[in-house]
């Protein structure tokens, strides 16, 4: 059986599982995802004031030197194909979006970030880690008539379905 991970939002085009959580999967790949733009939550601001994200970010990582100009803090920021930031130095310390996501209560770690006076803005696409089948493109590609199997076999690429029909081997997981 695969394993079939899955996320509320892609953001347009999912993720692997390799850029994720660091180790390939074969159908875990990046796929496109269209139709998903009308999700409540497909892109979500929130505001952040600068001197307590920087007391937020100084306690999870000591040895970032965040200075005044926050536009600054986020440098060397290297992206998966799909948006997801992977790395990025943050006050010289070198950080995954992921991390920062976790930390921040963001609804993915494809963002973007903005300053104006003491305000950080923060711009998420997507809502998720990314892998596997995104709800709402599912939804999209039944609402253009789309099968279920068309559907899982957009998502994971490479699989086959088979009807499973001896149900013991499912008791024994």
């Amino acid at each position: 059986p695969a394993m079939a991970a899955f996320h509320a939002i892609s953001g347009g085009m999912t993720e692997s599982a390799e850029d994720v959580w660091g180790s390939a999967v074969p159908y875990l790949i990046e796929v496109e995802s269209p139709g998903e733009e009308d999700a409540v939550k497909f892109s979500e601001t929130v505001e952040f004031d600068r001197d307590a994200l920087r007391d937020t970010l100084t306690a999870a990582y000591p040895d970032a030197v965040l200075g005044d100009d926050s536009s600054v803090w986020l440098t060397d920021i290297e992206r998966s194909p799909a948006g997801m930031i992977k790395t990025a130095s943050l006050g010289g310390v070198t950080v995954s979006g992921m991390e920062i996501r976790m930390l921040l209560g963001l609804n993915s770690a494809d963002f973007t970030f903005e300053t104006q006076d003491n305000i950080v803005r923060i711009t998420t696409t997507g809502y998720g880690h990314g892998v596997g089948m995104s709800q709402y493109g599912a939804r999209a590609m039944a609402q253009n008539g789309a099968t279920y199997e068309e559907i899982l076999l957009h998502y994971y690429p490479g699989c086959q379905l088979d009807l499973l029909e001896n149900r013991e081997i499912l008791a024994e997981d």
